[in-house]
């Protein structure tokens, strides 16, 4: 038995989900949530083998939830549905964290086979997405080598280093002015500016860099506070 969590801004969406995925046998839903922290709740509470995160939640909301659940839970499995048929919508999802991805023109039974295939620990890509997924490598590999290369500097400033580390911590911005001492406005900046320097789109996405950051020299700039 898949014991599953789905993460849907919309109830009766969700329990639609909940009825079609039941109806094979094999799933059980075990409950709705509509924001990164009643998933955490959820699974606080309960035991859960994977989690279907709807792709096109308000805002970065989506992203909020993968990031949160994927730091907190290292061994959960993670699929996200309704996703554009592009690798560009793609790829942000599978950076961060997700195992799976359903495509917005699928049916209920490609949502089934995704399912059991990542329970299973399987990683189901389209040949357009692995090829995508092996670009975007070779462009990180060539980005760490010039970074690397430069003096063995980092291309970001102390502070930045410093809210990044929070970033990797899974910190809001909230937690992080509080943590570092410093106005939310102060880091929200201070992300945009992380962001821009490693090209990434999200501040998930941005917490995978931390180690090699870390390993590095801040830029020789003036610090900002």
């Amino acid at each position: 038995m898949i014991r599953l969590l789905v993460v849907h801004e919309t109830k009766l969406m969700a329990d639609a989900l909940a009825n079609a995925l039941e109806a094979d046998g094999d799933i059980r839903v075990i409950g709705h949530a509509a924001l990164a922290r009643d998933a955490v709740r959820h699974l606080d509470e309960s035991r859960c083998d994977v989690v279907l995160i709807n792709a096109l939640m308000p805002d970065t909301e989506a992203f909020e939830v993968l990031g949160r659940l994927k730091g907190r839970y290292t061994a959960l499995q993670v699929v996200v549905m309704g996703v554009p048929d592009h690798p560009d919508h793609i790829l942000p999802f599978l950076e961060c964290g997700a195992d799976g991805y359903v495509l917005q023109k699928a049916d209920t039974q490609t949502m089934i086979r995704t399912i059991r295939a990542v329970h299973r620990g399987e990683r189901p890509l389209s040949t357009e997405v692995t090829t995508a997924v092996l670009e975007r490598l070779t462009k990180l590999s060539a980005f760490c080598e010039d970074v690397v290369s430069t003096f063995g500097e980092s291309p970001l400033t102390e502070r930045e280093r410093d809210v990044l580390q929070c970033l990797a911590s899974d910190l809001s911005n909230a937690e992080i002015a509080e943590e570092l001492d410093i106005g939310v406005g102060t880091v929200k900046s201070h992300v945009h500016n992380i962001l821009t320097k490693l090209n990434v789109a999200s501040r998930y996405e941005a917490a995978r860099y931390a180690p090699l950051i870390t390993a590095m020299r801040p830029e020789a700039t003036l610090l900002d506070s």
